[in-house]
Formats: C-alpha cells, structure tokens, sequence
C-alpha cells in the first residue's frame, strides 16, 4: 500500500491534483499581479475597469460548465482537460502583452481564460466515474481537489515573491510555462479508462471495472429529474456559499493586504461575520475560511457521484454554474 505510485488510480488523482494547481496559478496571477499592474498603469480608465478585470474570469467559468459535462463522455474527459489547461495557460503567457495592449484586450484574455478552465471540473466528474471505486472516491476526489490548496498558497506567496523579486510580469510566464508542461506530462500518461491504460495491473483493473460496474455516460441526461431533484438543489447551494466566500477572500486579498496590512486589515471571515482585526488574525482565520472548504468538498462535491454517476459530469457543470452567479 505505501507504493502509491503503482497504483495508477492514485496516480490519475495526484496528476489531476497538479492540473488543479496550475489551473489556479493561472486563474490567481492577475489577482496577485493587480496592484502591480495598477501601479504602472495608473489612469482613469485602468481604475474604472478593474472590476471588470477580476469579474470576466467568473463570467467566462460560467459559460462552459455545463457543456463540459455534456461533451466531455464525446469528445474524452483526459482530451478535454489537457486542452482546456493548455490553452488556459497559453492566455497567461500573452496577459502581460494584452495589458501593455489595453483594458479590452486584458478582459478579452481573462474571459476566454474562464470559459477553457470552466470544464475541468466536469470533465474531472466524468473522469472519477471511471477511475474511481465506490471505497475510495472521498480519497481519489479529495486529493485531485487538494490541487485548489496547493494553487492559491502557490499563487499567493510564490507570484508575490516573483513581483517582488523579478517583475510581474515573470509570474504569467512562469506559471504559463509550467502549466503547458503538465499538459505534456498528462496527455501521455492519463487515460479516459483503466481499459485503455497501457500501465495499469490486471488486478487493479479488474477491481476498479468489478467495483463500478457499467458506468457508460448517457447519451440523453434525465435533466427533468436533475433540475427538480432537492440533492442536486442541496449540493448546488453548498457550492454557492462556499465558493461566495472562498472568491470574495481570494479576489480582496492582495488588495486589501496592498493597502492596510502595515496596520490593520478588515476581511470577512464567512464563518464568524465581519470582522476587524490585526494583520496576523486576519491571516489566520482567512486561512481558516479557505481550509474550511474541505470539509464541504468531502460531502457534495462526491455525493454527486453517488446520485448519478453516468450524469456525474453534467452536475457538476450544473452544481458548478450556480455556485459561480
């Protein structure tokens, strides 16, 4: 058991983990960069935009969830990703270019960004009806996800350091970089099935196949039953609150940092209220709130699998889209 990496269910999950990651190094790197970015810019109509900066992430991550759940038993869920991550991270490399170039051009990047990265998730869904038995799809989900963790303290405190240290612009390339060789890395060593996986033990495949059982995604998805199911109700409410406080936290940090940290720093700790504190306990307990989120991912976000595992990707896309309006 302590060989994890002769397991390729194991495997799949710690490679979807580093996916994760660099999906939220490139969705995080404008937030780090922004004060940067604001500083050379400095004029009118930067300040009049910068909403619209942060925002047409969200609006672009909108568009594409439930598709990505729709197209990704079609076209490949593994397809899907790698191209989804590598064009995400083509867009960072150009940011710094479409900065210099105008606000249009930098939301432009920021939109087409949110609507690659928006099919991950379901893509991932659609991936774990596959790879994951029913024992063990809390572990394998849960440690895919784990990549969100490891993307925005990476994002956070490595891109801060490259500002610091290099430019701003070092943190798109950088980041951009490492993402397109993931992409390279996951293309040739994750499949869609364990029957397609050159490298997997005919123990392990059968365990995975015997414990799944048919799980062949639907050509036409029971969308009655899953828009007026109170579950699927239940879980796309969870997301909304935990992603509501999660981005609001993500979005204001560098800003709010940027600006009060040398004496103090107001933050919204969505589990205790609106509070006002010193820079070191709003620091805790901002890490407290994003940690949080784990709890709530080993309840919802793997219950969708259980309800419907051959619809698991297009509820997600479903669960997803509410939790990001």
């Amino acid at each position: 058991m302590w060989k994890f990496w002769k397991r390729r269910r194991t495997v799949v999950a710690m490679m979807a983990c580093l996916g994760v990651q660099f999906m939220y190094l490139n969705q995080l790197s404008f937030n780090v960069t922004l004060a940067s970015i604001s500083k050379e810019q400095h004029n009118e109509e930067w300040s009049r935009s910068q909403n619209y900066l942060v925002s047409s992430y969200l609006y672009g991550y909108l568009l594409t969830q439930i598709s990505g759940g729709v197209l990704a038993p079609k076209l490949g869920s593994t397809k899907m990703i790698a191209t989804s991550i590598a064009a995400s991270s083509v867009l960072s490399l150009l940011t710094p270019l479409a900065a210099y170039g105008g606000v249009g051009w930098l939301i432009a990047i920021r939109l087409l960004q949110g609507m690659f990265q928006g099919v991950v998730f379901p893509c991932l869904h659609e991936l774990w009806t596959r790879w994951a038995p029913r024992s063990e799809r809390a572990h394998l989900v849960l440690t895919a996800l784990d990549g969100i963790q490891m993307g925005t303290v990476n994002a956070l405190c490595l891109g801060q350091l490259l500002v610091d240290s290099v430019s701003w612009e070092s943190v798109f390339y950088i980041f951009g970089v490492f993402g397109c060789i993931w992409c390279f890395f996951w293309a040739r060593t994750i499949k869609d099935r364990p029957e397609e996986d050159q490298s997997i033990s005919q123990a392990e495949k059968e365990f995975i196949l015997q414990s799944l059982g048919d799980v062949d995604g639907q050509s036409k998805h029971p969308w009655r039953a899953i828009l007026t199911s109170p579950a699927v109700f239940a879980c796309a409410v969870a997301n909304f609150c935990q992603i509501w406080g999660s981005n609001t936290i993500l979005s204001q940090t560098t800003i709010v940092f940027e600006r009060e940290l040398q004496l103090r720093a107001q933050v919204i700790f969505m589990l205790a209220g609106a509070l006002v504190l010193n820079a070191i306990q709003t620091s805790i307990l901002m890490s407290l709130a994003v940690a949080m989120r784990a709890l709530g991912w080993a309840g919802y976000i793997v219950n969708l699998l259980d309800l419907s595992p051959s619809s698991a990707g297009v509820m997600m896309g479903l669960v997803g889209s509410v939790g990001t309006t």
